[in-house]
């Protein structure tokens, strides 16, 4: 399970660095788009990653055994 984990971590990451070398390159350093850009990637994961957490913790409230 260990293993698993690992991998999909390192995966994950590699995908991350590589799309965003991608991004840099077709849309240069220095432009409006790449910050525009930047900024609504940067607020949609964290919304994500926020709403994941809360839909956790919700669940959590619940009863132990739903059935």
């Amino acid at each position: 399970m260990a293993f698993g984990t690992a991998n999909t971590v390192a995966a994950l990451a590699t995908l991350a660095l590589g799309s965003r070398e991608l991004a840099l390159k077709l849309g240069g350093t220095s432009s409006a788009w790449v910050n525009a850009v930047w900024a609504i990637c940067a607020l949609g994961g964290s919304a994500l990653i926020f709403l994941v957490g809360a839909v956790l913790f919700a669940a959590s409230l619940g009863p132990a055994r739903p059935f």
